[in-house]
């Protein structure tokens, strides 16, 4: 005959260091996405200047400002996806401790 032993209800223990890391490179990157966006959509067109030779501003040249443009865009929208998939991923372990903790 084999002996049942009972089973112990383990506590679930909230993890602040994960909310902490979440909630704040969330929020950062969902503002760095934003700034980014706000300063690529306003930025003035790059004055033309024969002059000014350097290795930077020559090879800014040779890239259409319509390519840069787009590629600071897409650079701002990734950074606001991932911000806003990590403060969703800090909300969801949130909720998913507390329906843990009123199930125990």
């Amino acid at each position: 005959m084999q002996i049942m032993k009972k089973k112990k209800t383990v506590q679930p223990k909230y993890d602040w260091e994960m909310f902490k890391l979440f909630g704040g490179l969330g929020s950062f990157f969902v503002a760095l996405g934003i700034f980014l966006f706000y300063v690529a959509y306003t930025a003035p067109e790059p004055k033309q200047s024969s002059n000014d030779m350097s290795l930077g501003r020559e090879l800014m040249r040779m890239i259409p400002s319509e390519t840069t443009e787009a590629i600071v865009m897409g650079f701002a929208v990734l950074m606001f996806l991932f911000g806003v998939f990590l403060l969703l991923n800090c909300l969801y372990r949130s909720v998913k401790y507390w329906l843990l903790k009123a199930k125990t």
